[in-house]
């Protein structure tokens, strides 16, 4: 199941009020929402299915990078976390007495904007070139 990113959707919503969307909130009769889900069509937004109703041209909407790319650059960078955490675990297995012992992994996302930081306490995230 994937992961819901908070961080992710909050700039995705702020990327839209910036274009000039607004949210709103309504409450709509019970034959108004079948009608909507009746002619609502697969993968596409409420918003969306009443702009299309009304005959709209719909707006350039800003992208919410969930394009496959995205996903795949995400796993690939969970991957990294997990094998840095199994190189700190196997550092200080009993096999490895006298050998050298990891403290700790730095990660850096694709943008070099942010990243992790792996010790054997956790993983910790931290924003800008270099972790504090």
């Amino acid at each position: 199941m994937a992961q819901f990113d908070v961080k992710r959707l909050r700039a995705h919503g702020e990327r839209l009020h910036e274009a000039g969307y607004r949210r709103r909130s309504i409450y709509l009769s019970p034959a108004l929402s079948h009608w909507l889900e009746t002619n609502r069509q697969q993968n596409e937004t409420l918003g969306a299915t009443i702009e299309r109703m009304m005959g709209l041209q719909r707006g350039a909407h800003p992208p919410y990078d969930d394009t496959a790319e995205a996903r795949r650059e995400e796993r690939a960078f969970r991957k990294r976390i997990r094998r840095a955490e199994n190189e700190l675990a196997h550092s200080r297995r009993a096999a490895n007495w006298g050998g050298s012992v990891v403290l700790s992994i730095t990660l850096h996302r694709k943008d070099r904007k942010s990243g992790v930081v792996v010790t054997s306490a956790g993983v910790y995230e931290f924003e800008g070139e270099s972790p504090p």
